[in-house]
């Protein structure tokens, strides 16, 4: 983690919103987790609020959330590792590829009536929070 952390990541740069940096850390992280899709995720997030907090979270604690269920949080409690969400960010870095959240200024609104959509997603170029379909 110590590599991401030296890099300061501007609003023009990989980083497409208006978070904290190290908050799109742990949005790759969960993003990635086999098994925790979309609707589990978006789940997690309206009753936690944050990734990192999640990521904090025992088993216990996550078991006992609605709607969660006990493999979830199997899953959740065992994937404590930033390895992969720090690679993927330094390769963004490297090659321009930009990331947004569901959470973000920029996220289209659009997306956001849908059930099943992607927590975050990667791109290049512009992103507009009012794009159409």
């Amino acid at each position: 983690m110590q590599r991401f952390r030296k890099r300061t990541i501007k609003h023009d740069g990989v980083i497409g919103g208006n978070m904290n940096e190290t908050e799109y850390l742990y949005y790759v992280w969960l993003t990635h987790i086999n098994g925790i899709g979309p609707v589990i995720g978006k789940k997690l997030l309206s009753i936690f609020k944050s990734p990192r907090v999640i990521y904090n979270l025992n088993f216990g604690e996550l078991s006992r959330a609605e709607g969660i269920g006990s493999e979830a949080a199997k899953k959740i409690a065992k994937a404590r590792d930033l390895g992969i969400s720090e690679y993927i960010i330094k390769n963004c870095i490297d090659k321009g590829i930009k990331i947004t959240v569901i959470d973000d200024d920029i996220y289209p609104e659009i997306l956001k009536k849908y059930n099943n959509i992607p927590l975050l997603f990667y791109y290049s170029g512009t992103l507009f929070k009012s794009l159409t379909g």
